[in-house]
């Protein structure tokens, strides 16, 4: 899978859970930046990052990185309740 590929797919996940890059960026303590590049396939995400990734947007990795067309549906695992973020500094 390619870091164009990979990049759609977490895209589409973090846009259908309803969230912006940035508030991504602040739940895994990275930057805004840097979810840019991974969406855009510029940059190669590392396997603590995408696990990272998945622990946050609850889904799942078997299936994210199944060869063929993406299930959306069959990837995203139920989402914890919400809990409130913490603020900006």
């Amino acid at each position: 899978m390619t870091d164009v590929e990979i990049g759609k797919r977490l895209c589409t996940i973090r846009q259908v859970r309803g969230w912006t890059q940035e508030r991504l960026s602040r739940i895994i303590f990275g930057e805004q930046t840097k979810i840019c590049g991974w969406e855009k396939g510029r940059h190669s995400i590392h396997a603590s990052e995408i696990a990272l990734l998945a622990l946050a947007l609850c889904f799942s990795l078997d299936v994210f990185f199944r060869p063929g067309p993406f299930d959306i549906g069959a990837c995203l695992l139920p989402m914890p309740p919400e809990t409130e973020m913490p603020a900006a500094e």
